[in-house]
């Protein structure tokens, strides 16, 4: 199984390099540590991790949550939020990215592996249903498409059957007119 490769976003030197050691030793390939939100933003496009772990409070302008606000436009990735803040204003900001976690420091090595974990698999199984949405909106497209062509199809067949069926009409009359005609003057 190849192993995730997960992009730590985080201001304090010492707690990003612990959680580095900790998610080596899960098995986790750590792609870069990163201080900005910037930065963020530019390595996740450079090293397409399988998740990132966003700090709330970073160097720079933009804080975690404005990144990973960021991050979610432009591409689909899973973001976890490891962050000391758990004021209901910041959570509430944090919501809106669509997060897959968020963990408030010091986190046990356990629920890191947990929510990493979990977030990976949801994104994958989030991933293989767009995948399997987009091949149904496809076979409904050419479904869709067949249909319109055997509508045409069919009003054509229904135009000629008209057609045939107003000229037997014709027919049948001008053949009894015929008839009907030298009958009068018989009779």
């Amino acid at each position: 199984m190849e192993k995730k490769k997960i992009l730590i976003v985080e201001d304090e030197y010492i707690i990003a390099m612990e959680v580095r050691s900790n998610l080596k030793s899960m098995g986790y390939e750590v792609t870069s540590i990163v201080d900005t939100g910037e930065g963020a933003i530019e390595k996740v496009e450079k090293d397409e991790p399988d998740l990132v772990l966003m700090d709330i409070q970073l160097k720079g302008k933009m804080d975690g949550i404005e990144a990973a606000k960021h991050i979610r436009a432009k591409v689909d990735i899973p973001i976890v939020f490891l962050s000391a803040f758990a004021e209901e204003e910041k959570i509430k900001r944090a919501k809106l990215t669509l997060p897959y976690g968020y963990l408030l420091k010091p986190v046990q090595n356990r629920d890191l592996r947990v929510t990493i974990e979990m977030a990976v698999y949801a994104s994958e199984i989030n991933f293989k249903r767009t995948k399997a949405e987009k091949g149904l909106q496809k076979a409904y497209d050419v479904l869709e498409h067949r249909v319109e062509e055997r509508t045409i199809e069919l009003k054509e067949a229904k135009e000629k059957a008209e057609s045939a069926d107003r000229i037997k009409t014709e027919l049948l009359a001008n053949i009894s007119h015929e008839f009907r005609t030298p009958m009068h003057q018989i009779l």
